[in-house]
This record gives C-alpha cells, sequence and structure tokens, in this order.
C-alpha cells in the first residue's frame, strides 16, 4: 500500500513538473524595433524559448513562473495580422498563445511645412522607413510622394510640388509592410507669392510675372477691380510662377490679389514672413508738346492711357472749364471754346490716379475776315476766333499804332475805328502772355493781315453800282409839272436823239451836197 502511494504522489510530482505552460496575454511590439515583449501566463519554469510567428523572441528574462519577457525585433509581414505566441518548456510548447501578438500600428502626431516640404512626426514607426509614400490631392490635382532620404523612424519628410494648391489639402500616408494607410486634411501649406514684377507700370500693356509655390495648375489675378482668370502655372523646380499683362487702363484701387487653382487666396510675405498687401503704382503721364491747330489743341502725352473715361483735360487756373477730349495713348486733341479767359491759358490734365500735371499754350488769334474800311474814316469789324482778349495795331510804313477795339462777349469778333485814308495798310492782332497781370511782358502770339482802305474819289463803277438799298431798274424819267405824271416806263416819242444819231444824219446831209 505505501509503495502504491509513493508512485501516486511521484507521478503528482512528474506531471506538475512537465505539465505545458500557457500563454494567456502579450504585449505589443514595434516594427523592425528591439522591443522587449511580456509574456504572462503558466508553467515558466528552467529556462523556456519564445517564438513569436515563425521568429525568435530573445533573449528570454523569466522573472517568474507567470511572466517572462523577451526581445523582438523581427518584421512579420502583413504587418497588421495577429501572430502566435509560443513558450516552450522542457520541449513542450505552450498552449492559449494563439494570435495574441500584434505590432503597434505606426501613427502621426503632427503634420508641418520645413523648406518647402511636408513633414511628419511619426509615433511608434518602423526602423525602415523608406517605404512610405504620400498621397496629397487639393480639389484639383493630385501627386504621389516618395519619402526624403533624410527620414527616420520619429520623422518623416516628402517634398511638396507647386503643383498642388496651398490651403486645405488631403494627405493619405502610405505605410510599408501591410499597414493601413492614414488618411486627414490639413492646412499646412498656403499658396505663397515671393516676388511680383514689375509693379510700376506704364500705361502700355505689360507683362507682369508672379512667382512663389504652390500655385496650382492655374491661377487668377485681380488687379485692381478687373480679374484675369485663367492664367496657367509654369513649375520649374523650384519656384512656379504665371504671366498676366495688364491693359492700358488705369486700374483701381492699386493692389493685386490673386488665388490659387483651388480658389484659395495667395499671400505675399515680406522679408520677415509676414504677410504684406500686394501694392502697384503707375509712373506719371507728361506733357511733351501742346499744339495750336486753328481752333483745335492737339496735346502729346506719355502714359495716359487708352480709356478717356479716365482721362480729364481742363482749361484755366481759378475758373475751370472742362474740356472733351478724343485721341490715342499718345495724343489728346481738344476744341477750344472761342472766347479765352486769357492769351495764354493753362491746361489741367488728370489720368486714372495720377496728380495732375499742367501745360501752357499762348493761343494764336485767327483772322477770318476783315470788312472794308471807308475812305473817310471810321470802323472795321474783325471776324474770327480767339479775339476777346487780342490787341489791334495798324502798321503804316514800318510804324506800329494800337488801336482800342471793342471785342464781343464770345471772341468772334472786334470792332476797331479807322482814320481816314487810302491804300493798304497792316492790320496786327496779337495775343500776349500774362497781359493782364504784366503789360510789360510781350511774349506774344500774332495773327498779321492787310485791309484796304476805299479811295477819296468815287470811282465810275460807285456811280453805277446800286447801294445796297437801290434797286436795279432805272429812275422815271421827270415830265413838265402841267401834264400827268408818267408810270414805270416812258413813252418812246419822248426819248432823246442819242449822239450817234445826230452823227448818221450829219454824215447823210453832206453826202447830199
Amino acid at each position: 500500500m505505501k509503495f502504491l502511494l509513493v508512485l501516486i504522489i511521484l507521478f503528482n510530482i512528474l506531471n506538475c513538473v512537465y505539465s505545458a505552460p500557457t500563454v494567456t496575454a502579450v504585449s505589443n511590439g514595434k516594427f523592425g524595433v528591439p522591443t522587449y515583449i511580456t509574456i504572462t501566463g503558466t508553467g515558466f519554469t528552467g529556462t523556456p524559448t519564445v517564438t513569436i510567428g515563425d521568429q525568435p523572441c530573445n533573449p528570454v528574462v523569466v522573472a517568474s513562473a507567470t511572466s517572462l519577457q523577451c526581445q523582438f525585433s523581427a518584421q512579420l509581414t502583413p504587418a497588421n495580422s495577429n501572430f502566435d505566441v509560443s513558450v516552450k518548456v522542457s520541449s513542450v510548447s505552450s498552449t492559449g498563445g494563439n494570435g495574441l501578438f500584434k505590432y503597434i500600428a505606426p501613427s502621426v502626431s503632427a503634420v508641418f511645412v520645413n523648406n518647402g516640404r511636408i513633414g511628419m512626426i511619426l509615433v511608434d514607426g518602423p526602423s525602415n522607413v523608406m517605404g512610405y509614400k504620400l498621397n496629397v490631392s487639393d480639389s484639383i490635382n493630385s501627386a504621389m510622394l516618395t519619402v526624403t532620404a533624410d527620414s527616420t523612424s520619429a520623422t518623416i519628410y516628402f517634398l511638396m510640388p507647386n503643383t498642388i494648391a496651398g490651403g486645405p489639402i488631403n494627405i493619405e500616408l502610405i505605410q510599408p509592410f501591410g499597414f493601413s494607410p492614414i488618411k486627414r486634411t490639413e492646412s499646412v501649406f498656403s499658396p505663397t507669392i515671393s516676388s511680383i514684377t514689375p509693379t510700376t507700370f506704364d500705361l502700355t500693356p505689360t507683362d507682369v510675372t508672379v512667382t512663389g509655390k504652390y500655385f496650382g495648375t492655374t491661377s487668377s489675378v485681380t488687379m485692381g477691380s478687373h480679374t484675369y482668370t485663367g492664367l496657367t502655372v509654369e513649375d520649374d523646380g523650384t519656384n512656379c510662377h504665371f504671366i498676366f499683362t495688364t491693359r492700358s487702363v488705369y486700374e483701381s484701387p492699386n493692389t493685386i490679389t490673386a488665388k490659387a487653382s483651388t480658389g484659395a487666396d495667395m499671400i505675399f510675405l515680406d522679408n520677415q514672413s509676414n504677410p504684406q498687401p500686394i501694392t502697384f503704382t503707375y509712373n506719371q503721364p507728361t506733357i511733351t508738346s501742346t499744339k495750336q491747330i486753328i481752333d483745335s489743341v492737339e496735346i502729346s502725352t506719355t502714359n495716359t492711357g487708352t480709356d478717356f473715361t479716365q482721362i480729364s483735360l481742363t482749361m484755366g487756373t481759378s475758373s475751370v472749364t472742362n474740356l472733351v477730349i478724343t485721341g490715342s495713348n499718345d495724343k489728346i486733341v481738344t476744341t477750344l471754346p472761342h472766347a479765352l479767359p486769357e492769351g495764354e491759358i493753362q491746361f489741367n490734365l488728370k489720368a486714372g490716379t495720377s496728380n495732375v500735371i499742367t501745360s501752357t499754350l499762348l493761343v494764336t488769334p485767327i483772322i477770318n475776315n476783315v470788312t472794308q474800311a471807308p475812305y473817310n474814316g471810321g470802323s472795321i469789324t474783325i471776324s474770327g476766333i480767339f479775339l476777346n482778349n487780342a490787341h489791334v495795331s495798324i502798321v503804316v510804313d514800318q510804324k506800329s499804332a494800337d488801336i482800342v477795339c471793342a471785342p464781343d462777349s464770345n471772341g468772334e469778333s472786334i470792332i476797331c475805328p479807322v482814320e481816314a485814308g487810302n491804300g493798304t495798310i497792316n492790320l496786327v492782332v496779337t495775343n500776349y502772355k500774362n497781359f493782364a497781370s504784366d503789360p510789360t511782358v510781350k511774349t506774344e502770339a500774332t495773327t498779321s493781315t492787310t485791309y484796304t482802305v476805299a479811295p477819296d474819289t468815287p470811282t465810275p463803277t460807285e456811280t453805277t453800282t446800286p447801294s445796297p438799298t437801290e434797286t436795279t431798274t432805272p429812275s422815271p424819267t421827270p415830265k413838265p409839272t402841267s401834264e400827268p405824271e408818267e408810270t414805270d416806263v416812258p413813252s418812246s416819242s419822248t426819248n432823246l436823239i442819242s449822239p450817234l444819231s445826230l452823227i448818221f444824219i450829219f454824215i447823210s446831209f453832206v453826202l447830199l451836197i
């Protein structure tokens, strides 16, 4: 009996010693990164060996019969799977470890910008990150990016292409080894303008180049209130740029804004990376010459543009008169009123947002007609334009004498007194510069003509030519007062014998003798 009892006790002891270990829990590990894995279970005695998947986990450190640790760095694929864990003690394999090991899935804790790159901080990233890819897309375009060579398990970088428009973008981190992709939406990049040239313009069409990053494939720009759309973006590998051509008008306000292909607003950064507005200016217009052509003035200009709704021309200083203009980018034409405030007038030109520029012109009076002067003196009327400020003088034998005339208010005629005389006399009509303020300043614009004074002795044509008030019908021949007054035409019996008839009678009488 005692022998049987000893056998039973010995069997139980041996069964406890060599019974299979069990695995109830396993901690997760990092892919490809040496990590101590903690295994919980029973029967961890002696010198156990551990296998995860088909790869050994060692060295093994036994903490107790229910807990051990081993270092695992193998890369099992697909990495998002569950793997079996086996603990073998004295050639007896454990039970219960099926599918208890998993890799910790890498995650992204932050996305940032680094020298034109998208940077990502990886948590629990693998030791080898060269297989990572990044799919980026805006609302229009997309690109698949590969990780840069300086990436590590903690931080990975992707070079951002300029053809992806800044603003909200979708990113999908494609992980190697079977880990699931990481998707998120970020706004780490803004479409950024680094330069715009030129920003000072003439009023001629000018190509403007906008350079920067993350414009997308097309852009739009608003200069003043005018928007240019569908501008093609070119990418040179470092920067992108697009070109638009200005109009021959003054744009207002003097700001430029631009949008990427997605509609995101572009920003312009100063040297301290602070956003600043983009402003532009125009070169001031100039007046190069002013020329009178009868009653019109031709003003040659630069940089006034072709939009005449943006150009104003006035005349005068204290009292300003608006003028109607026509012309082109380099020439403005206006017709002057026939009555001018003074001989020299000032033109005031303003084009768009420019300052007012001025030019002066001493207007030459125009004489169209002079009435004939009576021989015994009287007055003449000078007709023309720009005569209301004119000074008149007559020149006889190279001697000039000013005469005081009476101009009308519309500048089209002057009535001047003239002395008795005869012959041809020179007439000089002059506009002076600033005569009202300083009559001694005799800068002048002069028109000369001649007029003829009627002679003292009437000519035969004067006796036969009826006056303007006379008719062309001969007056009736007077009759004796005792006879009735004849009507319109005298009878033939009352006609006198003409001299020719007397000669004829005399010749006939001689022949008869």
